[in-house]
């Protein structure tokens, strides 16, 4: 890009002109430069979103209700296999309230991971954008500094160099 940017910029020059642009922009120190830029870079990496304690405190809900079922039905089984007697579970219209404990708290938490899937991805992609944006903002102003700036004072010196031959020209 900068070897087309200098080529495209020295368009029309003589070809020293051309060979001192390049080799003025040829510089080792852009890619450093271009590093610099990206390591300085806020990319908001850290920043947690405000509905991940929401979805946390409802995922340890749903796990907590979906062991108290698994447990209760456990309970039931081995006093079941060791032939004692059991009393019949207590039920919401007519299902028993362990197993629903076991449902629900599954369900919540497929239904849980699904939205918490979507949310990050929306949120991963405006974060994406976001940092995309500022990434460019730092590599422009690396581009202008490192490659816009030289190759502009070298046009710059070539059209007062032409100016000045033209003068003498008269």
């Amino acid at each position: 890009a900068v070897r087309e940017y200098v080529d495209g910029a020295s368009a029309g020059a003589p070809a020293p002109w051309v060979l001192a642009t390049r080799a003025l922009v040829r510089d080792d120190g852009l890619p450093d430069a271009l590093d610099q830029a990206v390591a300085r870079t806020e990319l908001d990496g850290e920043r947690r979103p405000r509905w991940w304690s929401v979805a946390s405190a409802v995922q340890w809900t749903a796990v907590a209700v979906l062991l108290l079922g698994v447990l209760w039905l456990a309970g039931l089984a081995v006093l079941s296999f060791i032939q004692l007697p059991v009393a019949s579970s207590p039920d919401i219209e007519g299902y028993p309230i362990p197993t629903l404990l076991v449902v629900v708290g599954l369900l919540l938490g497929v239904v849980l991971a699904l939205l918490a899937r979507l949310l990050s991805y929306v949120g991963a992609t405006r974060a994406a954008r976001r940092a995309g944006r500022r990434l460019r903002v730092q590599v422009s102003a690396v581009a202008s500094l490192s490659v816009v700036e030289p190759v502009e004072a070298q046009r710059h010196l070539l059209d007062e160099c032409r100016a000045a031959a033209a003068l003498a020209a008269r």
